[in-house]
């Protein structure tokens, strides 16, 4: 992995350590890692996809790394589509807070409080799972992937 020494995602063993044991991991894919992100188990099945090197940008990429980075997303979507069926799955490329290149895909469901928005645009309660349940979640995806 090419890293940088000033980025937060680049420095954490989830995505830099290949055969790390992470409760919420998925799986390392192609050129990216995919974990469940804590936060945001509110909407459950929601991941991060990291790419493994340090890129700010996905038009910095080579249009064969841009394939691959693609891919490995589409491939993620796929899976947490078969794994929570009727959702609505929200896609987002920010960087803006951590600016390492990841994707967000958010699973969304119509009992959600407000299934119309972003999620930055309301509250949200912050359910923390317990490492079992992250397991399960986790294991649950890695199946349909």
């Amino acid at each position: 992995m090419t890293n940088d020494n000033d980025c937060s995602m680049c420095q954490d063993a989830i995505f830099t350590e290949r055969e790390g044991q992470y409760p919420n991991k998925i799986a390392e894919l192609d050129v990216c890692t995919a974990v469940l992100n804590r936060d945001w188990q509110f909407f459950r099945g929601s991941t991060i996809l990291v790419f493994r090197d340090h890129v700010k940008e996905l038009h910095h990429l080579t249009s064969e790394l841009q394939r691959r980075f693609m891919d490995d997303a589409a491939r993620v979507a796929t899976a947490l589509e078969k794994t929570f069926p009727g959702l609505k799955l929200n896609h987002a490329l920010l960087g803006n807070a951590t600016p390492h290149l990841h994707w967000h895909l958010i699973v969304r469901h119509s009992t959600d409080p407000h299934p119309r928005l972003s999620i930055w645009e309301f509250e949200f309660p912050k359910t923390g799972q317990s490492d079992e349940e992250l397991i399960g979640t986790a294991d649950q995806i890695r199946r349909n992937l």
